[in-house]
């Protein structure tokens, strides 16, 4: 099966040729499927947030203790996406100018940005089961 990203409506905003396993700070903006409303609601201009949005926002601030190369800053999370700001501290590289020089793909944004989408599916899995159990105990 090929890619086609005219099928798929997906555009990326990646620039080429880009490490994205350089230090630095990067802004991120993870979008819900289908644009669903699934992380918060407003509510009186305040952004309640949901049982995901809580998933997320508790994911993206255990971040520090989970990647030590990885560091948050401020971020929102909106019903139906999140904007956060997140810094690659360090790429444990010694010789910048080394030929041939491996670099973990774990240092990387897109790295980053899957697990902390993994981390929130195992929550939501986790909380749905825990649901299920409740369901069959009453």
């Amino acid at each position: 099966m090929t890619y086609n990203s005219l099928k798929l409506n997906r555009q990326s905003y990646r620039l080429k040729n880009y490490d994205y396993s350089s230090e630095g700070l990067y802004f991120v903006t993870i979008l819900t499927k289908n644009r669903e409303r699934l992380l918060s609601e407003i509510i009186n201009e305040k952004v309640h947030l949901s049982d995901i949005g809580n998933f997320l926002e508790r994911q993206w601030l255990n971040t520090p203790s989970i990647r030590s190369n990885f560091e948050v800053h401020d971020y929102v999370i909106m019903p139906d996406h999140f904007h956060g700001i997140v810094q690659i501290k360090s790429t444990n590289n010694t010789d910048k100018n080394a030929l041939n020089q491996f670099k973990s793909p774990s240092n990387t944004i897109g790295s980053f940005i899957r697990g902390l989408k993994v981390s929130v599916i195992k929550d939501i899995k986790n909380w749905n089961s825990l649901k299920s159990e409740d369901k069959i105990e009453s």
